[in-house]
């Protein structure tokens, strides 16, 4: 659904600030986790050149918000601005 590229340039993007992150190709709705000190973010990558419905989205949003609440981790979306900067947003 997202492309690969993306979620590498989202674990570079981790790895920068600090975190140890790995992709996980979208298992439980999850493509990146994030790692640094009391925080573990299970993140889905939105790459906006990539077709994908508001319902797939939505579905998937769930599933990973379903799978922080089961571990204790935090859900996150991971979109590119138009001025090429990664951005992180809570699912809620």
């Amino acid at each position: 659904m997202v492309g690969s590229s993306f979620e590498r340039e989202v674990v570079k993007t981790l790895e920068e600030r600090g975190f140890l992150a790995f992709r996980c190709r979208g298992k439980y709705g999850v493509d990146v986790i994030g790692i640094k000190k009391d925080y573990i973010w299970l993140i889905q990558c939105d790459d906006s050149s990539e077709p994908i419905t508001q319902m797939q989205t939505k579905k998937r949003a769930e599933v990973l918000k379903e799978n922080a609440e089961k571990y204790g981790c935090i859900p996150l979306l991971a979109k590119k601005e138009k001025n090429g900067e990664i951005i992180f947003s809570k699912i809620t």
